[in-house]
């Protein structure tokens, strides 16, 4: 919005935050509705197979903390040779 104002085009900035609403709207309503749908399901597979969960979830975790860390290391590593 900030960049819409600088350049005079309110009405755009204005549409672009409409559809970004729309679209996390959208969303969250998707998510709601999923887990309202497969909420037995969910909660059965939870009292069935905890720790297959619990290796899945952790193995998740590693995987975006490594994701973030080679992120962070290829921009630390561009910025130091500009």
């Amino acid at each position: 919005m900030t960049f819409a104002m600088i350049h005079e085009v309110v009405v755009t900035g204005l549409l672009f935050a409409l559809t970004m609403m729309m679209g996390v709207a959208f969303t969250l309503s998707i998510v709601a509705l999923l887990t309202v749908a497969f909420r037995d399901r969910i909660n059965r597979l939870m009292k069935t197979r905890p720790h297959p969960l619990a290796t899945v979830s952790r193995s998740t975790s590693a995987l975006a903390g490594l994701v973030l860390v080679a992120i962070a290391v290829v921009e630390i590593s561009n910025w130091a040779t500009a």
